[in-house]
């Protein structure tokens, strides 16, 4: 959507003349932006940023507030009024927030601007002392006696800045701001500002196109029987053009402007000087602040600030980054919208909250446990916690029993008879024995066949006979 506004002020626009960017013009003005289109408001004239329009230290100029100072606030230096006074109700419209009104402590202390002119509210800014007087502040709205609501929301953009915007625009010409607390309290202001469009000029029309491509097309028609102060005309939705013409109808009349102010607005869900930024809003469907990026739904999960464009910190995630990342997060960094992240050893799932299942360990939990009792093991480095299995030795229980050992913890020593001292780790069992011994464990005397025993006897009993006969028949000779 685009906005016209059409200001008749005596005076005379300044043009920038010099051929630096965004130099002082002939008139002592400074000019900031794309192309040096936009003019700066600083206090006392001053230079802005060449870039963004801020004034630094310096401030605003009086009336002017936002962004590179370019609203202007309608309740500058209007009517006020409160419902008692400790400090004057016009230092809340006097452009300086070093300057304060403030009332008496009592039930629903109020504070009150009249308009000079009836105006389309979109939102008050209300900048509010850092240490002092209510935080509990709402607004009415009305034109002249009658109440006309705009469903206002409250944010506070900053500290000290309570903004509250208009669901419903509204055209009026009273703002009241009330205390709202249930006991006595006071209403301190330190300045308010109010940006709206009021309205002027009479039976004008306003054309609008792309000269020397498709003609101009008349946009807007008044038809109001007074000049009012300030016309808003409200352009279609994406409408371009690069000329406009103001013309006032009827013969033999002179049109007078001294200035025509055209503010270009981007398209829904686009903000900023060149509509370059896009909405972060956690309601998707709302459309920000196409000046600052702004949201009332407030910043979508993982992003926070005034513009919704920076992520949140180091460490935190989610709405508003109120959720931490999780311990178990490798630097504890995780994803600043939905805070997954990788997970150190021991740990998995997106957040890494879920720790390793029994038997396994390491990063993404890809190892398992070694030859561990009851197979658990830390579910980071893998050591055993209950100790090894039988026959099994080392911090994560990966080394067998040294030779001549076996049983838990290899505290055990195999059996002496065991052939080179070789035993199962777990059982103790010999793998063979030495000489003269069987058995599992080599504790029993191997036992000889009898059978060949007994034809050893004989054997050796014939031999005895034979040569016992040979000596008797060699002594007869």
């Amino acid at each position: 959507m685009a906005m016209l506004i059409i200001i008749v002020v005596l005076g005379i626009v300044p043009v920038a003349v010099s051929d630096n960017p965004c130099a002082r013009d002939r008139l002592g003005n400074y000019w900031f932006g794309p192309s040096c289109r936009f003019q700066c408001h600083c206090f006392d004239r001053r230079q802005c940023d060449s870039t963004t329009g801020s004034c630094s230290s310096s401030g605003c100029e009086k009336g002017y507030f936002g962004p590179g100072c370019q609203y202007f606030s309608i309740a500058h230096e209007q009517p006020t009024t409160q419902s008692s006074t400790s400090s004057r109700s016009s230092s809340a419209v006097d452009g300086f927030t070093s300057t304060n009104s403030l009332t008496r402590s009592t039930l629903d202390p109020t504070w009150s601007v009249e308009l000079q002119h009836p105006a389309w509210i979109v939102w008050v800014d209300v900048n509010v002392p850092a240490n002092y007087g209510t935080r509990e502040i709402a607004m009415t709205t009305r034109n002249k006696d009658t109440v006309v609501p705009c469903n206002a929301t409250n944010t506070w953009i900053t500290s000290t800045t309570l903004r509250i915007t208009c669901r419903n625009v509204v055209n009026a010409t009273n703002i009241t701001l009330i205390g709202t607390e249930s006991t006595e309290s006071r209403l301190a202001l330190s300045e308010v500002q109010v940006y709206g469009d009021d309205v002027r000029l009479k039976e004008f029309r306003i054309r609008l196109g792309k000269a020397g491509v498709s003609g101009l097309k008349r946009v807007y028609q008044d038809r109001s029987d007074t000049p009012p102060e300030v016309t808003s005309v409200q352009m279609p939705a994406s409408r371009t053009a690069n000329r406009l013409e103001v013309t006032l109808r009827g013969d033999c009349k002179i049109l007078t402007l001294c200035e025509v102010q055209v503010f270009g607005d981007c398209l829904d869900y686009k903000y900023g000087l060149e509509c370059n930024f896009t909405c972060r809003c956690r309601d998707r469907a709302e459309v920000c602040n196409k000046v600052d990026g702004s949201c009332v739904s407030g910043c979508a999960d993982g992003f926070t600030g005034v513009d919704c464009k920076q992520e949140c910190p180091e460490g935190r995630y989610g709405f508003n980054c109120t959720n931490n990342c999780s311990s178990n997060c490798v630097d504890t960094h995780c994803h600043h919208v939905d805070g997954t992240c990788k997970c150190v050893p021991g740990w998995m799932g997106d957040r890494c909250t879920t720790v390793c299942d029994q038997g396994t360990y390491g990063h993404e939990c890809s190892n398992k446990c070694s030859s561990c009792r009851d197979s658990i093991c830390h579910p980071g480095n893998g050591t055993c916690i209950m100790g090894c299995q039988r026959g099994w030795t080392g911090t994560q229980c990966d080394t067998e029993c040294d030779t001549g050992t076996f049983g838990w913890g290899c505290n055990e020593t195999c059996a002496v008879n065991c052939a080179e001292q070789r035993c199962h780790g777990d059982t103790g069992v010999c793998a063979s024995c030495i000489d003269g011994w069987e058995g599992a464990m080599c504790d029993s005397v191997k036992k000889t066949n009898m059978t060949t025993v007994a034809v050893a006897v004989v054997v050796t009993l014939l031999l005895l006979i034979a040569v016992v006969v040979i000596i008797v028949v060699c002594r007869r000779k």
